[in-house]
């Protein structure tokens, strides 16, 4: 997980699950896909 601030990562991620992230897409929420698609302030 480098590059990544872990509160922020499983912040976003635990809400997104919440909000109802489709199943057939969690692996986008796994740390690679994260870092290149979320930009976190």
């Amino acid at each position: 997980m480098d590059d990544i601030e872990p509160l922020s990562y499983l912040t976003s991620t635990l809400e997104r699950i919440a909000n109802g992230y489709p199943q057939s897409r969690l692996d986008e929420l796994l740390s690679e896909p994260f870092k290149r698609n979320v930009k976190i302030c």
